[in-house]
């Protein structure tokens, strides 16, 4: 008979066992037992043998007998499948026949391997001492489902090296079903027989010695993964005895050592590669690989464990070439098994032992290859570890606080190298970045200041293949450091870029600009702060010793500070000596502004100092810095003022000789000083009158300290609506609104505008004087923006109480108006203010004319006198030299026509609405309505402004109105 044939029968047999043949698809319902009975009477039938049950059997019985027969069936074709014979002599079977072969041994394993295992166990002595009676039931066939479930076992194992441990897996469907199906049910009963303890062993039951060669071979050919997968199946099974978890968990660990283990471990838990790429991480998963990597085993000590698994991991984390690519799920649960390791870990200490000297090592080692990574995939490793990890102080500083001055020394030679990789130099600045970020203060301070105060030690070399290495220090040689340029060599320093400003051509160590690039990166002003005190110390005490290089550096690093960092000096604590710092640049300031030009001297070859730039312009950057430092220490000392540090005093006057490029910020810093003066002084007043007034005047006076524009806006808004502030309170309150209108922020000036009408509200005339005497003092002079953009803004707080007075102007008249004429007359005074002080008369007229009643011949006159020395017949077409793009000038600008033009048509307007109401009249003599004509009438036609023309025409019909009002309040 041929194997084909042979084959048939053996599958038409084991078909019976399932049956599925049609006559059995017809039969009457039946009950378990006896359906399975049939079966097994037809299979023995049909294989012409005894039957070995009959119908007193029970189901587990005839479970079990059916579950041998069914792999004795699978047995039998696995022989004739997997023969060594050609392959003309292999016989060939169908879909239909392989899922039949699938079924049987499915049943093998669930009526034959998970009925008789758990007997076994139970029958076991100390593992179910608990069972109970079905414990004492089952001793008496112990014996007998030992012996069955062992040759099932041997049975099994056999059908994947029927020739031994050593030889290999035959090459049919049904080997493949067995491994991709069915090795966790194999690998089950295999720990629990094999691996059996001899303490647990008894009469009946021993250890299976032979299978333990057969599964070791088994699992070392399959993949990791797949093992790894099976083994946790294993583990994870209940109830399973200790021991077989025990020895499953080193059955594990052995998978995990192997050359692909870590990566077997992540596809086991998160899916192969392309399934982890889609796929979110949760916690779970992450926490279960970190509990299975981080298992030491009892038999191993954990230093020897972790000098084994940790090299896999960085292997794994270090892979960055495309055909290694590893998914982003497995890096992640590698680099959340390693924070595990030393943070929460129970080894702790030896995992540190390991992990951190094959971190720090390439970086410090002078060699190339001592180390068990290079640096540069040590690099990769720790940029891995941290941007897949969560930012935990504890960790960024134990990963990388040993290697920071390394880091340092590396990036500052990968800058200076312009063929360096720059994915190499961005590794390394974010290392840096982020830790200086994490980490806490007095750490990140004393590592960062161990490299200002201890130099290179040594160098770094790159290969051709992009790989770095440290290598022994070479610098210049000391006496050519000094030495005077060639012609040549200057000309290569210029081509090298020495001659660069920032150029560290003294070769101080670390490069001062860079070193500040740093600090400016990382954005942590407590640490800049404490950095820029230390500098500032440092450089006062080397000047006393004899190390120049030194004092270079401290005093390049303060400079740079100063230069690159702009307003990050905050955070600073100790006021004293900054303070001191802050007064000595603002001196040098105003000399530098007040100092005349340095005569100009030959250049000479040798000429390398030639600075063509004016002191006042080198000093206005160190101006600025001084200026946000001394605001920084203000923020940081809420108590600090004039009355505690008395030197403020001293820099709130040489805050005047600023460049007016820093306007805005001299004014926002004198704002702060003079509330925090106002809050010292009001201090003692507040002790004794605990009233809404006085907390509210203090709640204000602190939010205008506030960096923040809305705060201090705020704050002003405070102090305005202080309902009736206490007499020793209003000049503080008053100085305050009087620096408000200075600032360049419309938000604050105009709250600075609105205080200080509203101060007159509420204080009359006392306030109203001090206002008219800002405004119109000092009317000799030399003028800058500044002082003009003042004086314009006390003018619009006088415009606001003008209005609001009403009728009540009457009270102020002789206060305001006799001020507004002499300004209006003044020949020395800008343009732009003699409009201001028009405008003001012309609100005036407009609110209350009968107040101007003892001026208002001299108003029209004055006037008119003004409009004929200001007239122009030439026509203003350049915005650029216009009124608002030359505040301080003196000429003939149309503004202040149309101002005066404007005051004018009021006055006859307001004069003719109270002829025809029966109210006082003011009658213009007959010449001056006559010059008045004349006047208005040339404007109308000579004028070179449009809008001057327009309204001289319009005045001189008001005029006309008025003289008809008059004629027609004679005649009655």
């Amino acid at each position: 008979m041929s194997k084909q044939s042979v084959i048939q029968n053996v599958l038409h047999a084991g078909s019976l066992l399932l049956d599925s043949s049609s006559s059995n698809q017809s039969a009457v319902k039946q009950s378990l037992n006896d359906t399975l009975l049939q079966r097994l009477w037809r299979y023995y039938d049909y294989e012409q043998i005894p039957r070995k049950l009959d119908d007193s059997s029970n189901l587990d019985e005839i479970q079990l007998v059916t579950a041998e027969e069914s792999l004795s069936v699978v047995v039998r074709a696995q022989n004739l499948l997997g023969s060594d014979e050609a392959e003309d002599d292999v016989p060939v079977i169908g879909t239909r026949d392989i899922a039949q072969l699938r079924a049987l041994l499915g049943i093998a394993f669930k009526w034959g391997v998970d009925l008789l295992l758990p007997r076994v166990m139970v029958a076991l002595p100390k593992v179910t001492s608990k069972a109970g009676p079905s414990r004492i039931a089952s001793l008496d066939t112990a014996g007998q489902d030992f012996k069955r479930l062992a040759a099932l076992l041997a049975n099994t194992l056999a059908l994947l090296f029927p020739n031994g441990p050593n030889s290999q897996l035959p090459q049919t469907l049904i080997t493949t079903t067995l491994v991709n199906r069915h090795l966790t049910d194999i690998l089950k009963p295999s720990i629990a027989l094999g691996w059996l303890p001899k303490a647990l062993a008894t009469d009946t039951i021993h250890p299976m010695d032979d299978v333990r060669p057969v599964i070791l071979r088994l699992l070392s050919i399959l993949p990791p993964s797949q093992a790894i997968l099976s083994l946790g199946g294993v583990i994870s099974s209940l109830p399973s005895p200790t021991y077989i978890r025990r020895f499953a968990g080193s059955l594990l660990t052995r998978q995990i050592l192997r050359a692909h283990g870590v990566r077997g471990l992540c596809e086991a838990v998160f899916g192969d590669d392309e399934e982890a790429m889609g796929e979110e991480n949760d916690l779970d998963r992450l926490e279960h690989t970190a509990k299975v990597l981080t298992a030491v085993p009892k038999e191993m000590d954990a230093k020897v464990y972790y000098s084994a698994i940790v090299p896999k991991i960085f292997e794994f984390l270090s892979s960055s070439s495309p055909e290694n690519k590893v998914p982003a799920p497995y890096k992640r649960a590698a680099a959340f098994t390693i924070s595990r390791m030393l943070t929460t870990d129970a080894h702790e200490g030896a995992a540190k032992a390991v992990i951190i000297p094959l971190l720090k090592d390439p970086f410090h080692v002078i060699s190339a290859r001592t180390t068990s990574f290079a640096a540069s995939d040590c690099l990769v490793i720790l940029t891995t570890l941290i941007t897949n990890t969560d930012p935990s102080p504890t960790l960024i500083s134990t990963l990388l606080s040993p290697s920071v001055p390394a880091f340092y020394s590396l990036q500052q030679h990968l800058e200076q190298k312009k063929a360096s990789d720059p994915s190499v130099l961005e590794r390394v600045r974010g290392l840096l970045q982020t830790w200086a970020r994490v980490v806490e203060t007095s750490e990140c301070v004393g590592i960062l200041w161990s490299i200002v105060v201890g130099g290179e030690q040594d160098g770094w070399h790159a290969d051709l293949e992009g790989n770095f290495f440290r290598t022994a220090k070479s610098s210049m040689p000391e006496e050519e450091r000094f030495a005077l340029f060639t012609p040549q060599s200057r000309r290569e320093a210029e081509d090298a870029g020495e001659f660069d400003p920032d150029a560290n051509v003294m070769e101080v160590y670390p490069d001062p600009a860079q070193f500040v690039a740093l600090l400016k990166r990382v954005g942590r002003v407590d640490v800049v702060g404490e950095l820029f005190v230390r500098c500032l110390e440092a450089y006062r005490a080397t000047r006393k010793e004899d190390d120049p290089l030194k004092t270079l550096l401290y005093l390049q690093l303060v400079i740079q500070m100063q230069t690159q960092l702009e307003g990050g000096l905050l955070g600073l604590k100790d006021p004293g000596h900054v303070l001191g710092f802050v007064k000595h640049a603002l001196e040098d300031a105003n000399r530098a502004k007040e100092a005349p030009k340095r005569a100009e001297r030959p250049k000479t070859g040798l000429d390398i100092n030639d600075d063509d730039m004016p002191d006042s312009e080198r000093y206005d950057e160190t101006t600025e810095t001084a200026v946000n430092l001394l605001l920084s220490i203000l923020e940081a000392n809420p108590s600090l003022s004039a009355r505690s540090a008395p030197i403020l005093d001293e820099i709130f006057d040489l805050l005047d000789g600023a460049a007016p490029s820093l306007n805005s910020l001299i004014r926002e810093a004198r704002m702060v000083m003079t509330a925090r003066l106002a809050s010292t002084s009001s201090s003692t007043t507040s002790d004794a009158q605990k009233d809404d007034t006085v907390e509210t005047y203090q709640r204000a006076l602190k939010l205008l300290q506030d960096p923040i524009l809305p705060v201090r806006a705020h704050g002003l808004l405070l102090l305005r609506e202080l309902k009736a502030p206490n007499e020793a309170l209003v000049p503080a309150i008053l100085e305050i609104f009087m620096e408000a209108i200075q600032d360049d922020e419309s938000y604050i000036y105009l709250n600075g505008v609105q205080g200080l009408a509203g101060m007159v509200d509420k204080h009359g005339k006392e306030v109203l004087t001090r206002l008219v005497g800002e405004y119109a003092k000092g009317l000799d002079g030399v003028w800058d923006k500044a002082d003009v953009d003042k004086r314009v803004r006390i003018g619009e707080a006088l415009g606001i109480v003008i209005k609001r007075s009403g009728r009540a102007l009457g009270v102020y008249v002789d206060q305001v108006v006799p001020h507004l004429m002499r300004m209006v007359s003044s020949k020395q005074l800008p343009t732009t203010l003699k409009t201001s002080a028009v405008g003001l008369l012309g609100e005036c007229a407009g609110t209350y004319l009968l107040a101007l009643g003892s001026y208002w011949n001299d108003l029209i006159g004055g006037m008119l006198d003004l409009l004929q020395v200001e007239t122009s017949m030439t026509e203003e077409e350049d915005a650029t030299k216009g009124m608002d793009a030359n505040p301080t000038k003196k000429d003939k600008f149309p503004p202040l026509r149309r101002a005066a033009l404007h005051f004018m048509g009021l006055l006859v307007k307001e004069t003719t609405r109270a002829v025809y109401d029966g109210e006082n009249v003011f009658v213009l003599d007959a010449p001056s309505m006559r010059r008045a004509k004349l006047t208005l009438g040339y404007l109308a036609a000579t004028d070179g402004d449009g809008i001057v023309k327009v309204m001289a025409r319009e005045v001189n019909e008001a005029l006309a109105d008025l003289e008809t009002a008059l004629k027609e309040y004679i005649s009655q």
